[in-house]
């Protein structure tokens, strides 16, 4: 998630404007190569190093700076040459690997590209090899992405229930702990205990958590936010936003030690109760604001051209996690804005039918140029392979376009596999490229 790739990219950022000057500056100097440059100016500043270590580079600089002294015979030049060409491809490799990896932002990517073109330019580089270099690395790295991604996300249908998170959700309203960490301890005779009701609300949990499962990034919120606990030790996010404050923050410990039998929603209940509780429910017509706000993101400069109406949203009321649900419908919208060459309409539609919720987000008079009867993973390209993996145990997801094939005009991506086929095909009347994600409550 974020904190930890804008953490790294934090540290690239500063060792990058430290050694900017360093590393154009050491390439002039015999007897140190691109190599020892990387470790030098780029490892030296990202790696922890123990005393040892630090004494070891101590004595590794000591043994550089004594080389550039001698002046190298000419075989030696030769040598040096041909070993410098090879340490600078390993380095361009590393920085193409550490670029992908890290995920980093537009400007970091910039200067690690600059990176390179010194390297470049310090040696016997062709732009050539530099663009063969690069050209390879990147066919490895997109491989290499799309292993890791089937490997380390696969969606096992007959676990995909939507309800699980509706069910906990509901301890929010109606349990003896989990309730009391967005509400106020209003039971008569009782006085409020923060310890007790973290044990129990622990226990809820725990218990819950062993026999049903949660969406990943709701698990690790609610983990942060209750126990100060999870992946991101104590930080949890909500709608781009990184929150450092949980219940057992030092701040709201020492105000509930300072107010004994208060509840902290007297004193942080716009900073850490309300923004939690925004995460996983849906009413009070926010949802229209949501959408809103991505279609304004996801089109970007095109917003403006296109014709959007947007039915019922503000009528929208459901519990689940929220968060996953924006990230989904983001990849949606960015699908549309990669195909606004088939139309700029966009038809955006909330219903509900007793228990379920249905929205419908529409690319009005577009159709699918590939056919339905291919394997799904053809059909789901660009940003929509990515959104199953946030509807997974969120919401049941379904396609319904027109497309090649006269057999097959739904999909079935997210669905109760007991009562649907993957495949269907129906008489509906179909506006144009149909998403239909089906929500619960």
């Amino acid at each position: 998630m974020t904190d930890q790739k804008k953490h790294s990219d934090d540290n690239l950022n500063e060792s990058d404007e430290k050694g900017k000057g360093e590393v154009a500056k050491d390439s002039e100097i015999n007897g140190l190569s691109s190599k020892e440059i990387s470790e030098l100016d780029v490892g030296r500043k990202h790696l922890k190093l123990n005393d040892k270590q630090k004494e070891n580079l101590k004595k590794n600089i000591s043994r550089l700076k004594l080389s550039t002294s001698r002046k190298l015979s000419d075989n030696e030049k030769q040598i040096e040459k041909n070993v410098d060409v090879d340490e600078k491809i390993l380095f361009i490799n590393k920085l193409l690997d550490y670029s992908v990896k890290k995920k980093v932002d537009n400007k970091t990517r910039e200067r690690l590209f600059n990176l390179i073109s010194k390297e470049v330019d310090s040696s016997s580089l062709s732009k050539e090899d530099v663009e063969r270099i690069v050209e390879e690395k990147l066919k490895q790295v997109v491989h290499r992405n799309k292993k890791e991604k089937e490997q380390k996300f696969e969606v096992d249908l007959t676990k995909h229930q939507p309800m699980n998170m509706v069910d906990f959700i509901d301890k929010f309203r109606d349990s003896k702990g989990i309730k009391y960490l967005t509400h106020k301890f209003e039971i008569p005779g009782q006085k409020f205990n923060a310890n007790v009701i973290l044990e129990i609300a622990k226990k809820e949990f725990d218990d819950f958590v062993k026999e049903h499962k949660l969406t990943w990034n709701f698990y690790n919120n609610f983990k942060a936010f209750a126990f100060g606990e999870g992946k991101y030790k104590g930080k949890w996010y909500f709608n781009n936003k990184e929150y450092s404050i949980n219940w057992k923050s030092q701040e709201v410990v020492k105000w509930m030690s300072e107010n004994p039998g208060m509840h902290p929603i007297e004193k942080f209940e716009k900073q850490l109760i309300k923004p939690f509780q925004l995460s996983y429910k849906i009413e009070n017509g926010i949802l229209k604001d949501y959408i809103i706000e991505r279609l304004t993101k996801s089109l970007g400069e095109s917003y403006g051209n296109f014709k959007i109406e947007i039915i019922d949203c503000d009528k929208a009321n459901f519990k689940t996690d929220v968060d996953s649900l924006l990230s989904g419908i983001s990849g949606i919208l960015n699908s549309v804005k990669q195909r606004e060459n088939n139309s700029k309409k966009i038809k955006i539609k909330f219903e509900r039918k007793g228990r379920n919720r249905f929205l419908k987000i529409i690319h009005l008079s577009s159709r699918s140029n590939k056919s339905f009867e291919e394997e799904e993973s053809d059909i789901l390209q660009g940003d929509l392979s990515d959104v199953k993996s946030f509807f997974y145990n969120v919401c049941d997801w379904t396609i319904i376009s027109e497309n090649p094939s006269n057999k097959i005009n739904q999909i079935n991506i997210l669905y109760d596999v007991k009562n649907k086929n993957a495949k269907e095909y129906t008489t509906e009347t179909i506006e144009g490229f149909t998403h239909i994600l089906t929500l619960y409550s």
